[in-house]
Order: C-alpha cells, then structure tokens, then sequence
C-alpha cells in the first residue's frame, strides 16, 4: 500500500511538473490504483519506470508528444506487469 501511495504521488508531481493535463492524469493514476488494488499488481516497476523516464520527460517539456511519452511511461509497465500477473 505504501508503494501505491508513493507511486501516486511521485507521477502527481512529475504531472504537475510537466503541465499534464488533469483530464489524462486522473485516468492514469485511476488505472494504476485499480491494477494494484483489484488485480494485485506490484506497482514498484510502474515506479521505476516513471523515475527512469522523468528525467527524460523534464527534457523534453517543449515536446508536443510529452503527454503521450508522460502516458506510456504509466501505462506500459502496467500493461507488462498484467500479462505477467
């Protein structure tokens, strides 16, 4: 549960850092409660990955694709640690 709590508030803070959307930041953080609290995902590799990737993504902040690199960066090692559940 704390690594969930963690999770959520470090790709808050990378969101709010980067000027994503709240529109897209909700359904992430949405997806990664539901994966860790329903499925029973570990989200430690979701957390790592973010960590990795931000930054990369502080980088690339003038990108017009960073909500999409800010979105694959949750939603592929969420998608990864599903086929491996």
């Amino acid at each position: 549960m704390i690594t969930l709590l963690v999770a959520l508030v470090f790709m808050m803070g990378l969101g709010a850092k980067l000027s994503i959307p709240i529109t897209l930041l909700i359904p992430l953080l949405t997806l990664v409660t539901f994966a860790h609290l329903a499925l029973g995902l570990n989200v430690l590799p979701v957390l790592a990955f973010v960590f990795v990737a931000a930054p990369v993504l502080i980088r690339l902040k003038r990108s017009s694709h960073l909500h999409a690199y800010f979105a694959a960066s949750v939603v592929l090692p969420t998608l990864i640690g599903l086929i491996y559940i």
